[in-house]
């Protein structure tokens, strides 16, 4: 497995398309995604954008230091894991992140001020 501390957006990316293409060579190389960790100022624009199959559970995810959202689910048709968990005090940017996706969970303790 990479030993990394955590991703940057790029490195995030490369990993994400890794494990659509084949998740067990991805988790042995990244760790299994729900355990994944993110450096200060990455973007989750656009991550599971059009990914229409994806559903795993990513609620452990620590986001406090993510900055973009935008377009995150945009079309991820399956998508309906609980986030309600996730701190988004320093995201910038929701813009359509659940657009045309079939996300129904409890959002309501975001802080979002």
């Amino acid at each position: 497995m990479l030993d990394t501390s955590c991703f940057k957006t790029d490195e995030l990316k490369t990993a994400r398309d890794e494990w659509f293409d084949d998740q067990e060579d991805a988790e042995d190389e990244y760790g299994p995604i729900g355990e994944w960790k993110f450096c200060d100022g990455t973007s989750f624009s656009k991550l599971f954008e059009e990914r229409d199959r994806f559903n795993e559970d990513i609620s452990g995810w620590d986001v406090g230091g993510v900055t973009s959202m935008s377009d995150m689910f945009d079309k991820a048709d399956l998508f309906n894991q609980d986030l309600s968990g996730w701190n988004v005090k320093n995201v910038l940017n929701m813009h359509r992140m659940f657009s045309d996706a079939s996300f129904n969970q409890n959002l309501s303790e975001w802080d979002v001020s």
